[in-house]
């Protein structure tokens, strides 16, 4: 699946425990997309969001059943990359994923 922080992806280190590297290429179990999202939930320097990923973040959250939240379109971006986390983990969890 693509993502609006897909292109920026490429330039964030992972943060998944005990990857590392082999060969000089960085192993990561997160796509582009998410190392992003990742960023921002830990306050590494990252761009702030733009519009079209703040507005694909709150689909992210209403998509996998969030849809109780008061208006996370305000919500910070740290906070917004957080709901999106948590709304696939909690998806994943009621599916036995």
């Amino acid at each position: 699946m693509l993502t609006p922080f897909d292109a920026l992806g490429a330039a964030v280190r992972c943060h998944c425990p005990g990857m590392g590297e082999f060969d000089g290429v960085e192993l990561c179990a997160c796509p582009a997309g998410e190392k992003v999202l990742r960023a921002h939930v830990a306050g590494l320097p990252v761009p702030p969001m733009t519009a079209e990923q703040r507005a694909w973040c709150v689909g992210e959250i209403r998509r996998f059943g969030w849809t109780d939240w008061d208006c996370p379109e305000a919500w910070t971006d740290d906070g917004l990359a957080r709901a999106v986390m948590a709304s696939w983990a909690d998806y994943c969890q009621h599916r036995g994923i």
